[in-house]
């Protein structure tokens, strides 16, 4: 039985009996009971634990991003070279007004050139002052009478006789027939007793207004008139009522 077998004929009977149990020594044994279940948990578990960690890394990265974007997205505000935080006080934009005098393009914090023109008074195209205590080109009669720089008692003050006036004369202007604003600065220098003063504008002979006061300083008044050609006359007065003292007129031609 020991014997090897010839060539070409089959395996003696004892060499497959060997044979046989090598197989069966090397052959994984079958796996029963509790050693099976525990495996099939064990692979389970290892599932479970594989996709909470998918999970748990897709979480934190969609969290990464949004985080992220915002600093992405987000312009970084530049302040300009060398001057530091632009103040908030402009605009409706938040930036500072640029000076009026330059009409140079300004960057403001957006990043928008913005041509601001300069500020610029009107220079009237002509203008003629007159002082009240000149007596060059003025006259005064009734009870008005100077004092220093100004003309008082004009209208018509208790205890005088007569309604104070005063006339500026030989007024001439460079465009006959135009439209002038007649400026008239006023002052209380006397007290007179009364709630209210009055005055009259008259031009050429013709009232033009009359203005009524309260006020501690009347102040500069204005009134819209109509010069003509040669000479004009202006007369400051009031026929039943005091009136402030007058220092200067102005007439402008805009």
């Amino acid at each position: 039985i020991g014997q090897p077998s010839a060539p070409g004929q089959p395996p003696a009977i004892g060499q497959r009996a060997a044979a046989m149990r090598d197989t069966a020594d090397t052959a994984p044994l079958p796996l029963v009971g509790e050693e099976y279940r525990g495996r099939r948990r064990a692979r389970r578990r290892a599932g479970r634990l594989n996709l909470r960690w998918f999970v748990v890394v897709g979480v934190v990265a969609v969290l990464s991003a949004a985080v992220a974007v915002p600093f992405l997205v987000a312009e970084p505000a530049a302040s300009p070279s060398g001057s530091g935080s632009v103040p908030a006080s402009a605009t409706s934009t938040g930036a500072t007004p640029p000076s009026t005098t330059s009409s140079e393009p300004v960057t403001t914090q957006a990043g928008i050139p913005v041509i601001v023109a300069p500020s610029v008074t009107p220079t009237p195209a002509w203008s003629l002052t007159l002082q009240a205590e000149s007596v060059s080109n003025n006259a005064l009669g009734g009870g008005a009478a100077k004092r220093g720089e100004v003309v008082d008692y004009l209208g018509n003050w208790p205890n005088r006789r007569q309604s104070g006036w005063l006339e500026f004369r030989h007024i001439t202007v460079p465009e006959p027939g135009a439209e002038y604003q007649l400026r008239v600065a006023l002052r209380y220098e006397t007290y007179c007793g009364c709630s209210q003063r009055q005055l009259e504008v008259w031009v050429n002979g013709a009232h033009v207004e009359t203005w009524s006061f309260t006020d501690p300083d009347p102040g500069v008044r204005g009134v819209t008139v109509t010069l003509g050609a040669g000479e004009n006359t202006i007369r400051l007065t009031h026929p039943s009522s005091p009136s402030p003292a007058v220092d200067w007129i102005e007439i402008i031609l805009p």
